[in-house]
Protein backbone atom coordinates (compact mmCIF):
# COMPACT_ATOMS: atom_id res chain seq x y z
CA UNK A 1 0.00 0.00 0.00
CA UNK A 2 1.48 3.65 -0.98
CA UNK A 3 -0.41 7.10 -0.72
CA UNK A 4 1.23 10.45 -1.54
CA UNK A 5 -0.26 13.46 -0.41
CA UNK A 6 0.38 17.19 -0.77
CA UNK A 7 0.62 19.40 2.43
CA UNK A 8 0.74 23.05 3.01
CA UNK A 9 -0.06 23.76 6.05
CA UNK A 10 -0.66 21.84 9.23
CA UNK A 11 -4.16 21.75 9.02
CA UNK A 12 -3.86 19.76 6.10
CA UNK A 13 -0.97 17.81 7.83
CA UNK A 14 -2.68 16.71 10.38
CA UNK A 15 -5.88 15.27 7.85
CA UNK A 16 -2.50 13.24 6.73
CA UNK A 17 -2.21 12.00 10.12
CA UNK A 18 -5.53 11.39 10.81
CA UNK A 19 -6.00 9.13 7.82
CA UNK A 20 -2.78 7.69 8.55
CA UNK A 21 -3.62 7.17 12.51
CA UNK A 22 -7.15 4.95 11.48
CA UNK A 23 -5.30 2.84 9.03
CA UNK A 24 -2.46 1.64 12.31
CA UNK A 25 -3.55 -1.83 13.88
CA UNK A 26 -3.09 -2.71 17.34
CA UNK A 27 -2.80 -6.47 17.38
CA UNK A 28 1.21 -6.24 17.22
CA UNK A 29 3.85 -3.32 17.75
CA UNK A 30 3.91 -0.44 14.70
CA UNK A 31 6.83 0.38 13.12
CA UNK A 32 6.83 3.86 11.84
CA UNK A 33 10.08 4.57 9.80
CA UNK A 34 10.03 8.11 9.40
CA UNK A 35 12.47 10.02 6.63
CA UNK A 36 13.01 12.82 5.56
CA UNK A 37 15.64 15.90 5.63
CA UNK A 38 16.64 18.50 8.21
CA UNK A 39 13.10 20.71 8.98
CA UNK A 40 10.91 18.40 6.79
CA UNK A 41 8.43 18.03 9.29
CA UNK A 42 9.42 14.45 10.97
CA UNK A 43 8.56 15.58 14.61
CA UNK A 44 5.80 17.46 13.62
CA UNK A 45 3.96 14.40 12.23
CA UNK A 46 5.14 12.56 15.34
CA UNK A 47 3.23 15.47 17.35
CA UNK A 48 0.06 15.50 15.29
CA UNK A 49 0.25 11.86 15.47
CA UNK A 50 0.38 11.44 19.42
CA UNK A 51 -2.33 14.19 19.61
CA UNK A 52 -4.47 11.52 17.78
CA UNK A 53 -3.40 8.88 19.90
CA UNK A 54 -4.96 10.44 22.65
CA UNK A 55 -1.17 12.07 24.42
CA UNK A 56 -1.43 14.77 26.27
CA UNK A 57 2.21 15.36 26.75
CA UNK A 58 4.02 17.89 24.24
CA UNK A 59 6.12 15.63 21.51
CA UNK A 60 9.82 17.26 21.47
CA UNK A 61 12.38 16.15 19.15
CA UNK A 62 14.70 13.61 20.60
CA UNK A 63 17.75 14.89 18.96
CA UNK A 64 19.76 15.47 21.97
CA UNK A 65 18.03 12.52 24.05
CA UNK A 66 17.61 9.37 21.54
CA UNK A 67 14.59 8.57 22.92
CA UNK A 68 11.28 9.56 24.70
CA UNK A 69 8.74 7.28 25.52
CA UNK A 70 4.67 8.70 26.31
CA UNK A 71 1.97 6.37 27.82
CA UNK A 72 -1.02 5.47 26.06
CA UNK A 73 -3.60 2.96 27.47
CA UNK A 74 -1.98 -0.23 27.56
CA UNK A 75 0.88 0.53 25.40
CA UNK A 76 3.66 2.99 24.83
CA UNK A 77 4.32 5.28 21.91
CA UNK A 78 8.42 5.50 21.60
CA UNK A 79 9.93 8.43 19.93
CA UNK A 80 13.55 7.58 18.67
CA UNK A 81 16.16 9.97 16.70
CA UNK A 82 18.92 8.76 14.78
CA UNK A 83 20.55 11.74 13.70
CA UNK A 84 23.34 11.96 15.33
CA UNK A 85 24.34 8.55 15.76
CA UNK A 86 26.15 6.45 13.87
CA UNK A 87 25.94 2.75 12.90
CA UNK A 88 27.94 1.31 16.12
CA UNK A 89 25.70 3.51 18.25
CA UNK A 90 22.39 2.66 15.86
CA UNK A 91 23.12 -1.16 16.35
CA UNK A 92 23.77 -0.53 20.15
CA UNK A 93 20.17 0.77 20.88
CA UNK A 94 18.38 -2.43 19.61
CA UNK A 95 15.95 -0.98 18.45
CA UNK A 96 13.92 -4.16 18.32
CA UNK A 97 13.30 -4.01 21.99
CA UNK A 98 11.07 -1.73 21.72
CA UNK A 99 8.84 -3.39 19.54
CA UNK A 100 6.56 -5.60 22.40
CA UNK A 101 3.16 -5.88 22.89
CA UNK A 102 1.22 -2.87 20.85
CA UNK A 103 3.47 0.11 21.19
CA UNK A 104 3.78 2.05 18.68
CA UNK A 105 8.21 3.06 17.71
CA UNK A 106 8.52 5.96 15.56
CA UNK A 107 12.05 6.27 14.14
CA UNK A 108 13.43 9.57 12.95
CA UNK A 109 16.42 9.47 9.96
CA UNK A 110 15.13 5.90 9.43
CA UNK A 111 17.47 6.41 6.30
CA UNK A 112 20.09 5.49 8.97
CA UNK A 113 19.18 1.98 9.57
CA UNK A 114 20.30 -0.75 7.45
CA UNK A 115 17.68 -1.85 4.72
CA UNK A 116 17.48 -5.02 6.02
CA UNK A 117 16.96 -4.15 9.59
CA UNK A 118 13.20 -4.56 9.56
CA UNK A 119 12.79 -7.45 7.57
CA UNK A 120 12.41 -10.67 10.13
CA UNK A 121 10.56 -8.30 12.42
CA UNK A 122 7.23 -9.40 13.54
CA UNK A 123 5.29 -5.76 13.16
CA UNK A 124 3.16 -3.37 11.25
CA UNK A 125 6.02 -1.38 9.08
CA UNK A 126 4.90 2.24 7.98
CA UNK A 127 7.32 3.99 5.78
CA UNK A 128 6.33 7.76 5.74
CA UNK A 129 8.92 9.96 3.60
CA UNK A 130 8.81 13.91 3.95
CA UNK A 131 9.97 15.71 0.68
CA UNK A 132 10.03 19.43 0.90
CA UNK A 133 8.54 21.19 -2.08
CA UNK A 134 8.66 24.44 -0.89
CA UNK A 135 9.32 26.49 2.22
CA UNK A 136 5.56 25.95 2.86
CA UNK A 137 4.82 22.62 0.77
CA UNK A 138 5.71 19.12 1.65
CA UNK A 139 5.27 16.15 -0.20
CA UNK A 140 4.62 12.75 2.16
CA UNK A 141 5.06 9.58 0.49
CA UNK A 142 3.28 6.77 3.29
CA UNK A 143 4.37 2.95 2.46
CA UNK A 144 3.05 -0.20 4.19
CA UNK A 145 5.37 -2.76 4.08
CA UNK A 146 4.33 -5.97 6.64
Amino acid sequence: MSNTFIVKNIEELSKVVDKFSADLKFDKPNLILLKGDLGSGKTTFTSILAKKLMIQEPIQSPSYNIAYEYDMNDSKLIHIDLWRLDKKDIASLKISDYLTDSNILVVEWAEKLDDQYSKNLDCYIWEVIIHEKSQKERQIIINKSK
